[in-house]
């Protein structure tokens, strides 16, 4: 919700800058949502999937995919503290480059 500023000189600047500082800190608080990831566990690639918001205090809420057909699977909350070593990246098109060729494809599991 905007802050109206009730100094008459600031006028609509005033009220601009007031209203884009509450964005900003909404944005801040749910920065991570929209964002895919992959998510690393011992230095490997571990689950794929998309966060879909800040959820309370240290938690997001996040879609997990299956690996095979990219389906969606099972949604998870996890903390913040869970997400520091994770990949984020902007669009599914990019999380899949990254894990093909990539940042994430240096952290695959071994198949043998």
């Amino acid at each position: 919700m905007p802050i109206r500023v009730s100094n008459k000189k600031l006028g609509f600047k005033g009220y601009a800058m007031k209203k884009t500082e509450v964005q900003n800190n909404k944005a801040h608080i749910d920065c991570l949502a929209g964002h895919f990831f992959h998510s690393i566990e011992n230095g490997k690639v571990c689950w794929q999937g998309f966060v879909i918001g800040h959820v309370f205090e240290q938690y997001y809420l996040v879609q997990l995919f299956e690996w095979v057909m990219g389906e969606h699977s099972v949604q998870k909350m996890v903390s913040i503290a869970e997400m520091s070593p994770w990949l984020f990246y902007s669009d599914a098109d990019e999380m899949k480059f990254s894990y093909e060729h990539g940042d994430a494809s240096h952290l695959k599991e071994d198949i043998t």
